[in-house]
């Protein structure tokens, strides 16, 4: 098994209209990736695999501060990086001679949130939302009639609050509220 060298958490960039992983700094050092070292790219999976390889036909670049002299990889590929479409980080875990760019979970999870949502709208399921330090509810009423709005239909499902009388008076005074306890935005 091969012994983790570093790993990193990295923003995806952008250069020239396409998504970019910009590396640098010692710990390629540390992983093999020296200037003028070559290195293949493939993807596996969900992940991308640098190589360390004699005949491969990528080069790591040199960048120079004062006397020092660190690596750097910069991929700039909608090919390579468009697993990553949406995505603002990466984890990057480096090995001995290998590196791998792999999506967050929380990333993934992000992304997994928002295809529900799109999935709920598309079906014109209303939205559930869910209130926190609630109060009063005003602001899940500014939510609920911006949503309505926009032509979408949303339900509170659940409101959470420490003073029991603010929710007494939100589930009385407040239109997301519905004489069930359940709450839904009728303008």
């Amino acid at each position: 098994m091969e012994m983790m060298r570093h790993y990193l958490v990295t923003s995806i960039g952008e250069n020239k209209g396409a998504p970019r992983v910009w590396l640098q700094g010692s710990n390629l050092n540390h992983a093999g990736f020296n200037p003028g070292t070559r290195f293949d790219i493939k993807l596996d999976d969900a992940r991308l695999v640098l190589t360390r390889s004699d005949q491969g036909i990528r080069v790591v670049s040199r960048k120079r501060r004062g006397e020092s002299e660190y690596p750097v990889i910069d991929i700039n590929s909608r090919e390579l990086l468009e697993m990553f479409e949406g995505m603002s980080a990466v984890r990057v875990v480096m090995l001995e001679e290998e590196i791998h760019i792999l999506p967050l979970a929380s990333e993934l999870r992000r992304q997994e949130r928002v295809e529900r949502t799109a999935a709920r709208m598309g079906q014109g399921d209303p939205l559930e939302i869910g209130s926190l330090s609630h109060g009063g509810g005003i602001m899940c009423h500014a939510i609920h009639a911006g949503l309505y709005r926009e032509g979408l239909d949303s339900r509170l499902v659940f409101a959470n609050e420490i003073r029991p009388e603010l929710l007494d008076h939100a589930r009385e005074a407040n239109d997301c509220w519905e004489s069930d306890g359940e709450a839904r935005y009728s303008g």
